[in-house]
């Protein structure tokens, strides 16, 4: 069984460029074998699993 980790990226700010970049990063970076990834995404709008 794989371990689930959420990404949560963006945010209400400019900083949520940044927040996207990190966390395209971070998940290249996870072993995908072993963790099963969920993206969450926060826009001004809504937040949304991608």
């Amino acid at each position: 069984m794989k371990t689930k980790i959420a990404l949560i990226t963006g945010g209400y700010t400019g900083e949520s460029e940044v927040s996207f970049k990190s966390a395209e990063f971070v998940y290249g970076q996870l072993d995908q074998s072993k963790y099963d990834i969920y993206k969450i995404t926060i826009t001004t709008d809504s937040w949304f699993h991608v």
